[in-house]
């Protein structure tokens, strides 16, 4: 699956020009995700690399988001990733709610590599998902220079950057392959 984000109008970042996104399931306990941002990279603020563990408020800052959610259900898990490296997961039961760590067998893999006009993040990473299709959403959050964050989504709910929200679940991720 690949798509095109794009910035919430609310808060635009003129000096990149678009966000490419790619999800592959490989398997039921594997996802390569990558997301190439395009522009001047020198505005962004981007996280120094750090130890690759799971924290908390990742979107404070520069970070790449996927959101998956099984088809007919109204649960779904958050992940974020760090071009630092570090990352987090979360599990929801509805719509913002039910929220707890999501078990994830092994740190995802976060690989950056950057040059003055594309910053690119690939993450191999091995969630908990059923054997069915899934929706999905991927985002972005991209902090400036000056601190101001802007929000990039292939799908934006009106009233402002809702990434949680289930009309944001457009791309659709293909049941796994049986091995």
């Amino acid at each position: 699956m690949e798509t095109t984000l794009w910035a919430d109008p609310a808060y635009p970042c003129d000096p990149i020009r678009t966000i490419h996104a790619t999800a592959e399931r490989v398997s039921r306990t594997l996802l390569h995700l990558r997301y190439t941002v395009i522009g001047d990279i020198s505005y962004l603020r981007i996280p120094e690399p750090a130890p690759p563990f799971r924290t908390a408020r990742l979107w404070e800052a520069t970070c790449f988001e996927a959101f998956l959610r099984a088809e007919g259900s109204n649960a779904y898990i958050e992940l974020n990733f760090s071009p630092s490296g570090q990352w987090a997961a979360y599990a929801f039961t509805h719509y913002r709610q039910g929220m707890a760590n999501a078990p994830l067998p092994a740190a995802p893999e976060i690989m950056v590599t950057r040059s003055s006009e594309q910053l690119d993040i690939q993450v191999a990473v091995s969630p908990s998902l059923d054997a069915g299709p899934y929706l999905l959403n991927v985002a972005a959050i991209l902090e400036n220079s000056g601190g101001e964050r802007s929000f990039w989504a292939a799908s934006h709910p009106s009233g402002g950057p809702d990434f949680h929200h289930p009309s944001c679940f457009i791309q659709r991720l293909p049941p796994a392959e049986q091995p």
